[in-house]
């Protein structure tokens, strides 16, 4: 029988991550064509994401979680 995987895969639209799967993890990224706006993980619940000019993510907020 095959072992299962154990690789991260990664997935992308228009260039931009929007899944991350792999063996203790799925993760999706939703976002509007230029800024990632909120993430949901099989593991937790949804959460915020903060971001600046660049696209670039500041700040996670969930549910059960104080600002990081």
């Amino acid at each position: 029988m095959k072992e299962p995987s154990k690789q991260t895969r990664l997935f992308y639209q228009s260039g931009k991550l929007v899944t991350l799967v792999s063996p203790d993890q799925r993760q999706q990224i939703f976002r509007t064509p230029d800024t990632a706006l909120a993430e949901a993980r099989a593991d937790g619940g949804p959460a915020l994401l903060g971001t600046d000019a660049q696209g670039s993510v500041l700040m996670v907020q969930s549910e059960d979680q104080a600002p990081s």
